[in-house]
This record gives C-alpha cells, sequence and structure tokens, in this order.
C-alpha cells in the first residue's frame, strides 16, 4: 500500500506524481493513443484537408454517446473491485481484532495456578509441544510426574503413593516455589500469586506463538509464497513439518490451536464457559480466512474484463477521428486527456482486484501480521517483539 505524507506533499506535486499512480502502468497506452491522434490529425491537415466527404464523416456526436455509455461502464467495474479491495481490509482488520481478544482471553480466562505452574524456567522437556525460545516443561521438585497438555503441566501423583493427590510440586519465575493447591487447581499461597500475577502462563504464550504463526502462515496462503521460514522462526521443526505438509497451512495451525484449547479444557485449566468464549474466537478467524479466500479465488468475471479493455481501447483509439475536424491540432492533447481518465481507470480497476497480492496499492499484509505480532508478544512476554514495519519507497508491503 502506497503511504504517502499528505501534509508534506503540496497539492501540484501529487498531480505530476507518476509513482504509485495508475498512470505508471496506463502511460505506454496513454502515449500510443496521443501518437496515434498525431497521426490522423496530421494525415486530416495534410492529405484530407478540404476533402468534403472526410468533413462530413469526421464527426463528434457518436463519441459522446459511447463515452457517456463508457464512463458508467468503467464506474461500475471500479466500484466493485474497490469494494472487493476494502472488503478484504475489513476483514484484516478483524484478524487484528480477534488476535488480540484471542490472546486476552488465552492469558485472562485459564485458571491462575495453572498458568504460573506451567511457567518454566529452565530448558525445554521433550514430549511437549515446544516452541522456539520457549520453556514448555516446568522442572518437578519431588517424585510423581507431570503431563504434558498443551504445554500445560499437571501432577498425577504429586506425593508418590498413587493416590493422585496431594502437594503439586510448581515452579514459576519465582524460584521453587511450592504452591498448595486446593480441589480447583488455585494455589493457597496468596502472596506467591500475587508475584508472579503479573506473569503469563506458558499456555497463553504458547497460543499467542501459534496466533503469530497463523497470521503469516494466513499471508504467505493468500500470496502463494513459501511460509517455511516464519514458521521455522516461531514454531518447533516437528510441528512446522507437520503444517507444511497440509495443502492449506493456516487450518492446520487452526487446527494445532484447537488441540492445544481442548487439552486445556480436559485438563480443568480452562472451564467450560470460557471454552466457548475461546472457541468462538478460533471459529471467527476460521470465517474471516473464508471471507479472503472467496475474494482471492473468485476473479471479477473474464468476459467482463475483456469487454472492459476492448471498448476502452477501441473508443481512445477512434476518438481522434471525431474529434480531428473540430479541433485541429488540439485533438492529440484532448485525447491524451480522455485516454488518461479512461485507460487509467481501466487500470486502477486492474490494480485493486486482487487485494491480497504485492502491487503498490495492493494490501500491507506483511505490516499488519508485524502489528499483530508486537501486539501478542508484548501482551504475553513471548519472546523479542520486533519492530514495526517501515514503508520502502514510500510502499508499505
Amino acid at each position: 500500500m502506497i503511504v504517502k505524507p499528505k501534509r508534506r506533499l503540496p497539492w501540484l506535486s501529487m498531480i505530476f506524481s507518476i509513482s504509485g499512480s495508475s498512470l505508471e502502468d496506463a502511460y505506454p497506452k496513454i502515449l500510443s493513443a496521443g501518437l496515434f491522434a498525431t497521426l490522423v490529425t496530421g494525415a486530416h491537415r495534410f492529405v484530407y484537408s478540404g476533402r468534403e466527404q472526410a468533413e462530413n464523416w469526421l464527426t463528434f456526436e457518436p463519441f459522446t454517446v459511447m463515452g457517456l455509455a463508457i464512463s458508467v461502464f468503467l464506474s461500475f467495474r471500479a466500484k466493485a473491485t474497490y469494494d472487493r479491495w476494502w472488503e478484504g481490509r475489513k476483514l484484516w482488520g478483524r484478524m487484528v481484532n480477534v488476535s488480540r481478544s484471542f490472546t486476552r482471553q488465552c492469558a485472562m480466562m485459564t485458571r491462575g495456578a495453572a498458568a504460573l505452574r506451567s511457567v518454566g524456567h529452565g530448558t525445554t522437556a521433550s514430549g511437549g509441544g515446544s516452541l522456539h525460545g520457549e520453556a514448555v516443561g516446568p522442572r518437578l521438585n519431588g517424585a510423581g510426574t507431570v503431563n504434558r497438555l498443551g504445554g500445560l503441566a499437571q501432577t498425577d501423583d504429586a506425593d508418590g503413593d498413587g493416590t493422585g493427590t496431594g502437594t503439586a510440586p510448581t515452579v514459576g519465575d519465582a524460584g521453587d516455589h511450592v504452591f498448595e493447591t486446593d480441589r480447583d487447581g488455585r494455589p493457597d499461597d496468596e502472596a506467591a500469586l500475587a508475584e508472579l500475577g503479573g506473569k503469563c502462563g506458558l499456555f497463553a504464550r504458547e497460543m499467542a506463538l501459534r496466533q503469530i504463526a497463523y497470521v503469516h502462515s494466513f499471508r504467505h496462503h493468500l500470496r502463494g509464497s513459501d511460509p517455511h521460514a516464519d514458521l521455522h522462526r516461531i514454531l518447533d521443526a516437528d510441528e512446522t513439518r507437520m503444517i507444511l505438509a497440509q495443502s492449506n497451512r493456516p487450518i492446520a495451525v487452526l487446527q494445532s490451536m484447537g488441540l492445544r484449547l481442548r487439552e486445556a479444557w480436559e485438563s480443568g485449566h480452562v472451564s467450560d464457559y470460557h471454552l466457548v468464549h475461546i472457541e468462538s474466537s478460533l471459529t471467527e478467524m476460521t470465517g474471516i480466512q473464508g471471507g479472503c479466500e472467496r475474494i482471492k479465488n473468485t476473479p471479477m468475471p473474464y468476459s467482463y474484463t475483456v469487454l472492459t479493455h476492448r471498448l476502452v481501447f477501441f473508443y481512445c483509439f477512434a476518438l481522434p477521428f471525431g474529434l480531428v475536424g473540430t479541433l485541429g491540432w488540439l485533438c492529440p492533447i484532448t485525447v491524451l486527456l480522455v485516454s488518461y481518465a479512461f485507460l487509467g481507470l481501466d487500470a486502477l480497476g486492474d490494480e485493486v482486484e486482487d487485494p491480497f497480492g504485492l502491487d503498490p496499492e495492493d494490501l500491507p499484509l506483511l505490516a499488519l501480521c508485524r502489528t499483530i505480532e508486537i501486539n501478542l508478544r508484548e501482551l504475553t512476554g513471548a519472546g523479542r517483539v520486533p519492530p514495526p514495519l517501515e514503508p520502502v519507497d514510500e510502499v508499505l508491503t
């Protein structure tokens, strides 16, 4: 998307700006129409000058009616293509908001002790869905085993007596403090809870990182590019291979997130009530993806586009025959102006028809993904926060 600082761009400079305007792609055809108008004017002036047959044939009235009809036709096409562009922008705006809400739900709608219990500060343990830069396994302080449920630790036999009850060993960022928990899994040590209350649990961090992986894979999905580098940067190698094996990589990431959510619910870390709210966010993301795929996979009808191109082409190259008898040597200049309007609108429709591409006027999907990544990493403390994406040559990709 073209980003120009309007307060520093005088309107006169904007009028004569070529970079980023539809003129950049349409100017060869515009110049060709102007050159052809010059040839027609020269032929009329030096070859057919004074011939009554030519004077009677070259009239402007038919072009007035044709120009009005074509302008209405072009306006409808421009509006249709802009509606596609604007709908894509609204869908990605919803994606930004849903990503923030989803991460907040994962952080706030899980039981506090469960989240705190899962905040490990050792190395990544085997058997859990680890992510790059994240410790997914808590350290044990006593006997017992730890179940790996979507990055959440649950002690089956904390006392080692086979009953599955007793004191659950818990490790957080504050050290090896062990929380005494009640039946609901809430810590009795309120001081330790207050100390760690501002820290987000591993479950929220895992889900935030998977959400970041989802939006990046969705961007690659819409643009037809390879998501391997972004997925490998965020997820572990095994999960990256599993996702890349699917034809629809964003849906594979959503499936992984749904499985983690189910495991957290089955282990009691997410209540039934909160499960519905978190799952609704995943469902909304699926709907947003479906809307974008509908735009991506359903272009404007080919016959509609071809008809528009043909009408504009024939009108611009036939227009000199209707103007030359009245305007004389002003005909080429007039044809240039009219051709710029018609061919420019036609080129603009082509440029914004696919809003998810890499043309200068397409949506800045990478910048939107970077915004989501910054917000989610800041909310959960999940790794290094990248800088915002800056425009390159006034274009934000």
